[in-house]
């Protein structure tokens, strides 16, 4: 049975319909038209989704599975102010890519959070750190410090599950931490930087000494986090071992099966792998093939639906394994939100797995998104933020560990939180040093290059 994966079912839209003006080449005239076509199409959606009947709008119509906007998205807007930068509409042989729209939403939505943007959260692997790495982007720690400075909270969502144990966490974002020393940061300002491990599982916040503890789970975790039965849990795990093992065998592959309390997965087997499938492969994080992961994870999707497990749940291609999560970022960015007592319409999620063989996928359905392919653009995404969201005037460069110090927080100006006025328009966000084919081919987000699991 062929099924259809890896395609956002709006991206691919926006894609058929902008394809039209570069085959009658008159993009410059009728790009922006087509830009404000879709936003009236959004706007038409949330309307009726207010109404209680948003599977009647025509949007929901042309795309099926289009999901939930938390915001209205000024795409049109966005567009003029990203092709002034990257003039798409002279292009005479290149037509408008995946690439092209994603920075164009992005851009809306970074426009669409101005005065209300309260939390951001983030994925690991490709979105604060290279995939399988530690955190190492001084520039993009700095935008962290001054985000927490301007009152927004940061947190790292990630499904790395080391339970409590601060240390492994600590270790991959050590860089991070040791910054929000030397630029100064305040007690209460560290204190706004929490990292949420194994999806919406264990909740640790930094303290005053840019450490992180645990916070213990009868203060945050809500119902829907962790009051599933075991039996369903169980169920769930035992559901998917046993269809890894299935796949393990039909295409001999040289894996191993790990199981967690709360996860199970596929990694690469080493050279007991070799052993006991001389002939397969994926004995390497290099050796196992995007299809073959997706496949594993398609598999396992349809196993899930035909059991009786009732529970959330998260199957994903990692770049380099497959895991199964109880639970997912759906569940626990609602859940942090919950606790932080922030709407979905000031959270934005930041993370570069939104296919549904990703696991920021159900994040769309509780926070605004954007979509990244790399710590570089995440860094020049928060510096749009600043920019426009944060109303910061100079050049980011010149935060240095004293002028950052120096910075005054919006609480202490009179401004509540994130929520002064934007300044300027700043520049479109599209990281300039990034050609989509790089941008497509850089690092993965769970264990493996971003081919494994980027749009086409």
């Amino acid at each position: 049975m062929l099924t259809e994966h890896r395609r956002d079912g709006l991206y691919e839209f926006v894609r058929t319909l902008l394809r039209h003006s570069f085959v009658l080449d008159c993009m410059a005239e009728t790009l922006p038209k087509s830009w404000a076509y879709i936003e009236e199409l959004i706007n038409e959606h949330m309307e009726c989704t207010k109404k209680g009947h948003g599977h009647k709008s025509r949007l929901k119509q042309l795309v099926p599975t289009i999901g939930t906007f938390h915001t209205p998205l000024m795409l049109q807007a966005a567009f003029e102010e990203y092709d002034a930068k990257y003039k798409i509409s002279t292009r005479k042989f290149i037509q408008p890519s995946f690439n092209d729209i994603r920075h164009t939403m992005n851009l809306a939505q970074v426009n669409a959070l101005k005065g209300q943007l309260k939390l951001v959260t983030f994925d690991g692997d490709c979105t604060l750190y290279s995939d399988g790495n530690n955190f190492a982007e001084p520039k993009l720690a700095r935008n962290i410090c001054l985000l927490l400075r301007r009152g927004v909270t940061c947190a790292l969502v990630t499904a790395a599950g080391y339970g409590y144990k601060a240390e492994r966490y600590e270790q991959r974002i050590g860089m991070l931490l040791k910054a929000f020393v030397e630029h100064g940061l305040t007690a209460e300002e560290r204190k706004r930087f929490y990292v949420l491990g194994g999806e919406c599982h264990y909740l640790l916040q930094v303290n005053e000494h840019a450490k992180l503890i645990p916070i213990p789970e009868l203060e945050w975790v809500g119902k829907e986090c962790h009051g599933w039965p075991q039996e369903q849990v169980t169920m769930l795990l035992d559901v998917c071992e046993g269809c890894l093992k299935e796949a393990i065998s039909d295409m001999n592959l040289r894996t191993t099966i790990l199981r967690k309390e709360r996860a199970v997965g596929m990694i690469p087997g080493g050279s007991t792998g070799k052993a006991t499938a001389p002939t397969g492969s994926g004995s390497k994080r290099s050796s196992l093939r995007r299809e073959v992961l997706d496949e594993c994870v398609m598999r396992v999707k349809r196993a899930i639906e035909e059991s009786d497990v009732t529970i959330p749940y998260c199957a994903f291609n990692g770049g380099a394994d497959v895991f199964i999560d109880v639970g997912n970022k759906r569940v626990g960015v609602s859940a942090l939100q919950k606790y932080l007592k922030v709407a979905p319409s000031s959270t934005l999620h930041v993370g570069d797995q939104f296919l549904d063989t990703g696991n920021d996928f159900e994040a769309r359905n509780v926070a605004t998104t954007v979509w990244v392919t790399n710590p570089h653009e995440t860094k020049y995404l928060l510096k749009q933020i600043l920019q426009k969201c944060c109303g910061l005037k100079r050049k980011l460069s010149e935060y240095t560990s004293a002028t950052l110090n120096a910075l005054i927080p919006l609480s202490a100006a009179g401004d509540n939180g994130a929520s002064a006025a934007a300044v300027g328009s700043g520049s479109a966000i599209s990281p300039e040093t990034i050609p989509e084919d790089i941008a497509e081919k850089g690092g993965g987000g769970g264990g493996g290059p971003a081919a494994k699991r980027r749009a086409p």
